[in-house]
């Protein structure tokens, strides 16, 4: 039978009879004092390793579930992925496979060094990629190539080119 002890010692717990010393509950500094626990949120690593002591101690799952305010399934589950985590981390998800290869990548960044003039469309066929506008887009912009408005000059007469050729040729040394 599991009791619970005066809420000001929450992290200590009473079962048959015996008191097991679990950690304090951990809080990030500055975040609101809570005991509950937002639903559809990711375990972190630390309720990850009092779920896996509890284990070790001996408990049963549905103990494990009582204790740690979690369901018995979520108890479950991170118990059989526990051996796939380091330090109780999280695996980072696959995620969706980038739209072009490195390889393309690079095709592209050569044709459009080659030739800054190109447009999307014209890009897209010399490279031979089935990607968006948007997608180029991108890719280029994390290369740091974009396009931007060319600054205003003003325009040379034929009078003023020759007056800047002969003050260059006056002090050329």
């Amino acid at each position: 039978m599991q009791k619970r002890v005066n809420s000001k010692f929450r992290h200590l717990r009473v079962f048959n009879n015996n008191t097991l010393f679990a950690m304090p509950v951990q809080r990030m500094p500055l975040a609101p004092i809570d005991s509950n626990r937002r639903l559809k949120q990711e375990l972190t690593p630390w309720q990850r390793s009092e779920i896996q002591t509890y284990r070790n101690i001996g408990l049963t799952n549905e103990h494990i579930s009582r204790l740690t305010f979690c369901t018995p399934g979520t108890v479950a589950t991170t118990l059989d992925l526990n051996t796939l985590r380091t330090n109780g981390k999280t695996r980072p998800r696959s995620g969706r496979p980038p739209a072009l290869s490195i390889r393309d990548q690079r095709l592209i960044l050569r044709l459009i060094r080659r030739n800054p003039k190109l447009t999307y469309a014209a890009l897209r066929v010399e490279a031979g990629v089935d990607v968006s506008r948007s997608t180029l887009y991108r890719m280029l912009k994390d290369e740091g190539i974009s396009n931007w408005l060319a600054k205003k000059r003003p325009l040379i007469t034929p009078e003023v080119a020759a007056e800047r050729l002969r003050w260059a040729k006056l002090h050329q040394n």
